[in-house]
């Protein structure tokens, strides 16, 4: 009985590390000009691309044969310590994003 246990949470570990692997992701390559690239998504799927900083930026673009695009965005300008999300949205529902983590710029450092 233990042995289908440890088999069963092998196999529930190698199917979690799996999809993990096989979900699309994104990556900021470039903060001028702001350049996204992602990859795993379906090959030739038309996506919508979110950018968000102070103001919202959609674009929509192909992936390519591989699954995966590079977007350049010239005229969004991140300041130092500013933030920004981006996600991607797929019609057969693959999604991804990234964000910057919160930063605390500016701030000075309080008594420790």
């Amino acid at each position: 009985m233990r042995a289908i246990g440890v088999l069963a949470l092998a196999l529930g570990l190698t199917a979690s590390a799996t999809s993990a692997v096989d979900r699309p992701a994104l990556k900021v390559t470039d903060l001028r000009p702001f350049t996204v690239q992602g990859t795993r998504f379906e090959p030739g799927e038309n996506l919508r691309i979110v950018v968000t900083t102070k103001r919202s930026y959609v674009r929509r673009l192909e992936a390519g044969r591989k699954g995966a695009f590079k977007l350049q965005i010239r005229h969004i300008s991140i300041e130092p310590c500013g933030q920004y999300a981006v996600k991607a949205y797929g019609p057969s529902g693959l999604r991804a994003g990234v964000k910057t983590p919160p930063q605390p710029c500016g701030a000075e450092p309080g008594p420790q």
